[in-house]
């Protein structure tokens, strides 16, 4: 079975914090199967805690292996910001949780980019 090596009291002192305050729900997901694993929890245990795959886990403990706590953020990906019009965010969601499938609202609503929540103008025709 693979777990991570044992932990020094730094390392756990830092994991617990990211866990507690880090607004990155992944790093802090990716931080507790540390420290899951380093409590002898089997891969596939944490794997199903966290309703991932066995090998998302194995990524984890080997990037925590290799980068320690930078391993557990996400790098930064290439290309072009995601966008997202603004009535998309705000539109309610149905009883089944999905948002309306209204594709006139989503063609002739403003873009935003999401992660600066700035208004874009409106996309003409494509």
């Amino acid at each position: 079975m693979k777990f991570v090596k044992e932990l020094t009291n730094g390392d756990s002192e830092k994991l617990r914090n990211i866990l507690k305050n880090c607004p990155s729900f992944k790093a802090r997901m990716r931080a507790n199967a540390i420290l899951l694993s380093s409590n002898s929890f089997s891969i596939q245990a944490i794997a199903e805690v966290f309703n991932v795959h066995r090998d998302t886990v194995s990524s984890w403990l080997n990037n925590w292996e290799t980068k320690g706590i930078m391993g557990l953020f996400d790098e930064p990906k290439p290309g072009r910001p995601k966008h997202i019009s603004k009535e998309i965010l705000e539109m309610p969601l149905m009883e089944n949780g999905h948002p309306p499938t209204d594709m006139e609202t989503v063609h002739e609503a403003p873009l935003i980019d999401i992660g600066q929540h700035e208004e874009m103008p409106v996309l003409q025709n494509t």
